[in-house]
């Protein structure tokens, strides 16, 4: 079973990073496509009616209209422009978490490239794919794709900066 993997693994080699992506994409698209409207649930309420409230010029106000300080302005800035689009449909922002989600995938994949065998990472994009708490998120609205991605570029600048030295990575890792 392994040997038949990794001379699978092989042959995705040139092209792995684009598998990697299809592989993550696939999933999440299809779950997309079932429940377009879904997740309207946990902060997803809260975070819509900031959005919407920064749309009609009120600023970054709540459903209540007092001022909120527990969101992240960039996410709820997402909202509102994915809002600003398309009305009141979600599927904008769901395709930007699937795009959140293919770069945080990515990036491992590329990290993972310099440290273990190519069989991993075609074990890792296929475990990503399917795990289930990342489908989830990735239909949901929720700022979690997000924070995963930018996670992702903070330590993958930080093990490139430490791997190569040099004054940039350093800032870009800083």
């Amino acid at each position: 079973m392994l040997s038949t993997l990794e001379k699978l693994a092989e042959q995705l080699k040139p092209h792995l990073y684009l598998w990697v992506a299809l592989t993550v994409a696939i999933p999440r698209l299809v779950f997309l496509a079932v429940q377009p409207e879904r997740s309207l649930s946990g902060n997803a309420p809260a975070m819509l009616a900031i959005a919407d409230n920064l749309l009609a010029g009120e600023g970054f106000r709540d459903d209540s209209g007092a001022p909120d300080g527990h969101f992240s302005p960039v996410y709820v800035g997402l909202l509102a422009a994915s809002r600003a689009v398309t009305r009141h449909s979600l599927v904008l922002v769901k395709l930007a978490h699937i795009v959140f989600d293919i770069l945080t995938a990515v990036l491992l994949a590329t990290l993972l490239a310099r440290l273990v065998p190519t069989v991993v990472i075609v074990l890792f994009a296929l475990a990503y794919a399917f795990h289930p708490l990342a489908l989830y998120y990735a239909n949901n609205i929720n700022e979690e794709c997000l924070l995963t991605l930018t996670v992702t570029i903070s330590f993958v600048a930080v093990y490139r900066a430490f791997e190569k030295p040099s004054p940039n990575r350093l800032i870009l890792a800083g």
